[in-house]
């Protein structure tokens, strides 16, 4: 229940990508205005994470992901007025919600499942993002641009339903919950000792939140500005679900393929963006898109993996949360220095530049980064 709840957090955080058209047209938004709907949403997020590094707040991980529910549905009723300050707040009040729900969840299903249950925390994000993305678009298809509206009082009542049912879990197993989230390992968090040995770990899923966030604020307007229709409404969600496919089909590829590494992949599915955009090819940029999912899918996926590995739940959610806040503080500065690109470039100029930066960076950092292999043993 703790990663359907946090998938369920996150489909409505990137709810908003098959919006951003809609809002670029009814309220003008400016390419700036764009990268504020996630710099809103992940300021505060990043803030919330940090407050909860403390393997001491995990002890708390099912109040506070009940409480995470809760205020999303609240942050969905202002999203839901369609009008740029609300916004704006109500991405704010997401950020919140993502913040305590992120290493709540992650501690729950590591107390559940174990060692399998930090593949499954690492990969809640993602599945939330399709399901999202998928949700919103099915949304657009039939609202047209009401969906603004509908997208996000359906989500609401999902969020409030998820609710009630956790708390009916988290009931039945608070015996179980209290002495497995009451151990933690004195020698960490790693987060502030030892990070030489973990820096590499978040580079990469630095560099995959960057591209991943950068491509949900930005792609489906890029696309419709270049007249690709198809990319449009399905490269994101290619990009998605290869990225959640990556990361289930981690451990598979780890015993035939124990040497790969998702960077080089995340570039070349870059370039293929970017040639299917100046090409008018819309197969291209959808291909593109997929292989750039992968390659970040199976880089986010790792690189927690590794920042995470040996510790007991407690510690789990705590590194999760530090791992998610620096990973978001990145990618949100990435998507407002694109922003800001943006009012000089425009928006066609300023993606351009910002991909080519981040292929030539998933490129060079290739040769350093952990293999699928490093996650095991």
């Amino acid at each position: 229940m703790g990663a359907v709840s946090f998938s369920l957090l996150l489909a409505g955080s990137n709810a908003i990508t098959p919006l951003m058209p809609i809002y670029r047209t009814m309220l003008g938004f400016t390419p700036l205005s764009m990268s504020l709907t996630f710099v809103s949403y992940v300021g505060v997020m990043t803030v919330t994470l940090l407050v909860l590094s403390r393997p001491s707040m995990m002890k708390r991980s099912g109040f506070l992901l009940l409480g995470a529910l809760l205020l999303a549905a609240a942050a969905d009723a202002m999203l839901g007025v369609a009008a740029e300050p609300f916004v704006l707040t109500g991405r704010a009040m997401s950020g919140v919600a993502g913040g305590l729900g992120t290493g709540a969840a992650a501690a729950l299903v590591v107390t559940s499942l174990g060692h399998a249950g930090r593949s499954v925390s690492a990969t809640g994000n993602l599945v939330g993002a399709i399901v999202g993305t998928v949700f919103a678009q099915a949304c657009v298809a039939i609202y047209a641009e009401e969906a603004v509206h509908w997208t996000y009082i359906l989500h609401a009542i999902a969020c409030i339903a998820a609710a009630g049912a956790l708390t009916i879990v988290l009931i039945a197993c608070r015996t179980a919950n209290r002495e497995l989230l009451s151990i933690v390992n004195p020698a960490l968090p790693r987060s502030t000792t030892g990070l030489r040995s973990t820096l590499m770990p978040l580079a990469v899923g630095c560099m995959a939140w960057c591209t991943l966030s950068t491509s949900l604020v930005y792609l489906p307007t890029y696309f419709a500005e270049t007249r690709l229709p198809q990319a449009q409404t399905f490269g994101t969600i290619a990009m998605l679900t290869l990225s959640a496919a990556a990361q289930l089909g981690s451990p598979w590829a780890a015993r035939r393929l124990p040497w790969a590494s998702g960077l080089p992949t995340m570039a070349l599915g870059i370039a293929g963006i970017l040639a299917g955009a100046r090409l008018g090819w819309d197969v291209l940029a959808i291909a593109g898109s997929a292989l750039t999912g992968a390659g970040l899918g199976a880089s986010h996926r790792l690189g927690l993996v590794m920042f995470t590995k040996g510790t007991p739940p407690a510690d789990h959610g705590a590194l999760s949360s530090f791992y998610a806040a620096t990973t978001y503080l990145i990618a949100g500065l990435s998507v407002l220095g694109s922003g800001m690109l943006g009012s000089v470039l425009g928006l066609e100029g300023s993606v351009l530049t910002t991909f080519a930066v981040l292929g030539t960076a998933a490129a060079g950092l290739a040769w350093k980064a952990p293999r699928l292999r490093d996650s095991h043993g």
